[in-house]
């Protein structure tokens, strides 16, 4: 079953060329962005990449695909914002469509992952829910300006984001592909923290950001839940954090801001982090 867009015309622009060109302008021109186009670098094992509306966390979300792998599918993974479906989700076939085209689920990568763990195949967390979809004109921008043939997709929601659920999905990915004989990388949709005044949402991002950068899934865990900062996709987060784990890796985070650098209003922001991990 294929999945149209839920959100083009709302986060991000629904005519492709109006698209096209806003993705030039946030990586290229914007005064937040990388300044830089997508360059092929085949140890990214993962990133974090947020997911606002592309006015606000955009220029951050071009810093998470500038170093782009060459590879057969991509894990994306985020949280559910909208409550419906199965709290462990992975959309189990067709294409998923943006204005910039289509890309297409990895079936037998879906029936390995849901064959012997709680994660199930499910449309209904799929329906509206946008972490996931502002991602894929990323990707397929990326690995356009690359030239470069695209890859399938995994696509993951959670409405559990328990550290054994996250480190329990990194397992399974790492397994999955090395049995498929299968190059990956994992995309973790997540924004920092939401709507407090300026100093506070950076302070709080930065503890985050640190355990990250860290690799420490436990410290992620305990500030997010101790500091109550509210990480939407925390569980995204640590998934990509063992995964990078057990493939020997290491994280550097590429940018921060928040949605007050764009609009200039301070009183209650979002923050935003692009951090890459790699060997």
């Amino acid at each position: 079953m294929d999945r149209r867009p839920a959100v083009a015309g709302i986060f991000y622009p629904s005519d492709p060329e109006e698209l096209s060109s806003m993705l030039e302008h946030l990586f290229l021109e914007h005064e937040h962005g990388p300044k830089r186009k997508p360059e092929a670098s085949d140890n990214t094992l993962a990133v974090v990449s947020p997911h606002a509306g592309y006015i606000y966390s955009g220029p951050c979300a071009a810093h998470s695909f500038v170093h782009v792998p060459k590879v057969d599918t991509v894990v994306l993974i985020g949280p559910n914002h909208t409550g419906l479906g199965h709290p462990i989700s992975v959309r189990p076939d067709g294409k998923r469509h943006t204005p910039l085209g289509a890309l297409e689920v990895d079936e037998e990568f879906v029936d390995l992952l849901t064959s012997d763990m709680y994660a199930q195949k499910d449309y209904a967390a799929h329906i509206n829910e946008h972490c996931l979809e502002v991602q894929l004109p990323f990707l397929i921008y990326a690995y356009n300006e690359l030239g470069r043939s695209l890859p399938k997709i995994v696509p993951i929601v959670l409405g559990y984001q328990q550290a054994d659920v996250a480190i329990t999905l990194g397992m399974k990915i790492k397994e999955i592909a090395e049995e498929l004989g299968k190059r990956i990388y994992v995309i973790a949709s997540s924004d920092l923290d939401h709507y407090e005044p300026q100093p506070i949402v950076v302070s709080k991002d930065m503890v985050v950001l640190k355990c990250v950068e860290s690799l420490d899934i436990e410290c992620l865990y305990k500030s997010v839940f101790e500091l109550d900062i509210s990480v939407c996709g925390y569980g995204a987060i640590a998934t990509a954090i063992d995964y990078t784990k057990r493939n020997g890796g290491k994280a550097k985070v590429l940018k921060h801001m928040t949605s007050g650098d764009v609009t200039g209003d301070y009183d209650a922001v979002v923050g935003y982090g692009s951090v890459r991990f790699y060997r």
